[in-house]
């Protein structure tokens, strides 16, 4: 049992380790199918804040080619 759980904390740390992505203040190449909401969400950050540190206002829409920072 004790083997059984110490193979599944492994596991587990592994997948955290691998899937946990920061943002990195360099550039970001939006693609498409982007969203300010949905690269906020993947870098775990506020969705408005990325918006103002990149002179985006509402309705926030991106495009495909340009560079996020």
């Amino acid at each position: 049992m004790m083997v059984r759980i110490l193979i599944v904390s492994v596991l587990v740390s592994g997948l955290i380790a691998c899937s946990n992505q920061r943002w990195d203040p360099g550039d970001y190449p939006v693609s498409s199918g982007d969203t300010i909401y949905s690269i906020a969400w993947k870098y775990e950050l506020d969705p408005f804040e990325l918006a103002r540190w990149n002179n985006i206002s509402s309705p926030y829409r991106i495009y495909p080619g340009q560079r996020l920072n």
